[in-house]
């Protein structure tokens, strides 16, 4: 809620990012499964994230069961998250102090992959759509 109400950019991070040569970057606010669709659509890749790394409060399990959906679906497709998704070359890792997670890898193609408990399946570009 706290987030949400009262959302603290990530602006030096942002700007930690916008010294690299090679990065991408997007703000997740309409959901991480759809705002990661948008990046590598822009960029041309695909991605596989790893669903048991995904950062998630200790208290979203009850929030999930309070609302009938499981934490996971909040954390792919909650939105209002307002932190940075982004991709940087594997040699090169953001300082301690950005507190940020690794939670997957681009690659080759189109396709973005989901991988939870050992198993892989397509990751579907859910969250908000302003013109849906």
């Amino acid at each position: 809620m706290r987030r949400h109400l009262a959302p603290r950019p990530q602006l030096e991070l942002g700007g930690w990012l916008a010294r690299r040569r090679r990065a991408a970057a997007i703000d997740v606010s309409d959901g991480l499964a759809v705002d990661l669709h948008r990046l590598c659509r822009a960029s041309g890749v695909g991605a596989e994230i790893d669903g048991d790394r995904l950062p998630v409060p200790p208290d979203l399990d009850l929030l999930a069961d309070r609302i009938g959906r499981s934490p996971l679906q909040l954390a792919l497709a909650g939105g209002e998250d307002y932190v940075l998704l982004f991709c940087l070359p594997a040699s090169v890792r953001p300082p301690g102090r950005f507190g940020t997670s690794r939670i997957g890898k681009i690659v080759a193609g189109r396709r973005l992959t989901l991988t939870t408990g050992g198993r892989r399946r397509p990751l579907p570009p859910d969250g908000w759509d302003h013109l849906a």
